[in-house]
């Protein structure tokens, strides 16, 4: 098998994955590499004690999965290669394992097997019938009594890591619950890494397990057999709360479907209502769910619904206007859109978003 080069790494991995891999291969992540025929696998620390699990296939072009929350072309599939192309001797040899255990006897065979059994026992499920994984039942008070336990103050060395440490096993623990259990566990540990990320800096660490809750509370959702919206306040709450670039709204797009996005659409409503209702209204999230529910209808393929929603809502400032102008141009309405465009380009504050979309009608 031929080593890809850097060049051809850098063009099918975006230049952010690219980089955190990187990292990953450079700070010695890679704690394992096998090699046979075409594909790699290997065995990828990330943020917590146990390591991902990498497959890359270099067939037809590089690509690679995980059992990480990204799944697919991810960071540790980066650093698995870069393993490869630096350190090839270090990677075990399934086709050379493979003609050597043709040289030997059954008797030396069976003592192998046993070798491995006896010094993991579980791993006899390798060797008997297929097992069937079942669905644990856990007490979801006392994960979120455990998860809002963690605090900085216990640590006065490496905080970021320690607390990494002790909310990854219950991130890792949600991955054999029901859905809907899984949901509430990952909007506990993002609600809670979230406060944690507001007091510290360079928590590169904790950025990565709040990416990979939100990657699997959306995974949930998806497998999450109903159609009544779960847990949608406290999504909601969690929208509002995180301004960092998370795309934590990416679980409100995971659970939408054509049957519930009404209920969804008021609930976000509501708080709109609220914040317009408060005594200091918070305009930029005002807008932020107002972008959401126009976004949400655009997602599930509902153009005039989208319109229909946003054109209730009142017209405050130019980024609403904009937002109206553009859901009119969408479906073609582009007299009526013309018309609140100007209305727009009148207000006193600045918004050149809104002067381009005059000028290009």
């Amino acid at each position: 098998m031929n080593k890809p080069s850097l060049e051809e790494l850098k063009n099918v991995f975006d230049s952010k994955t690219y980089s955190r891999g990187f990292n990953y291969y450079k700070n010695g992540h890679v704690c394992l590499g096998v090699k046979k025929d075409d594909k790699l696998w290997g065995e990828v620390y990330g943020t917590g004690y146990a390591p991902y699990k990498v497959q890359v296939d270099f067939n037809d072009k590089i690509s690679s999965r995980c059992n990480c929350p990204v799944g697919y072309m991810c960071k540790h599939g980066v650093a698995l290669i870069l393993k490869w192309i630096n350190c090839k001797e270090d990677f075990l040899d399934i086709d050379l394992f493979k003609s050597n255990l043709k040289d030997k006897g059954k008797d030396e065979l069976l003592d192998m097997i046993l070798s491995v059994v006896v010094d993991d026992p579980f791993k006899i499920t390798l060797f008997t019938s297929s097992k069937t994984k079942t669905e644990k039942v856990i007490d979801l008070n006392a994960i979120k009594k455990r998860v809002n336990h963690t605090n900085l103050d216990y640590y006065d060395y490496d905080p970021v890591y320690k607390v990494v440490s002790e909310l990854e096993p219950v991130k890792n623990s949600a991955q054999n619950l029901k859905p809907e259990d899984a949901v509430y566990v990952y909007i506990t540990l993002i609600n809670k890494c979230l406060e944690l990320y507001m007091e510290i800096q360079d928590a590169y660490a904790l950025e990565d397990l709040i990416e990979e809750c939100v990657e699997d509370c959306c995974n949930s959702l998806k497998l999450f057999s109903g159609d009544e919206p779960i847990y949608l306040k406290e999504i909601i709450d969690l929208v509002l709360l995180e301004d960092y670039g998370f795309e934590v709204a990416n679980i409100l797009f995971a659970m939408a479907t054509k049957n519930n996005i009404q209920i969804i659409v008021e609930e976000l409503q509501a708080q709109i209502k609220q914040l317009e209702g408060a005594e200091l209204p918070n305009h930029y999230k005002r807008g932020k769910l107002i972008n959401i529910i126009y976004h949400l209808y655009h997602y599930l393929g509902l153009k005039e619904e989208a319109l229909i929603a946003i054109s209730k809502m009142e017209l405050e400032n130019k980024d609403d206007y904009l937002r109206l102008g553009k859901a009119l141009i969408s479906t073609k309405k582009y007299e009526e859109a013309l018309m609140y465009i100007k209305e727009g380009v009148r207000l006193e504050d600045v918004d050149f978003r809104l002067d381009e979309l005059f000028l290009t009608l």
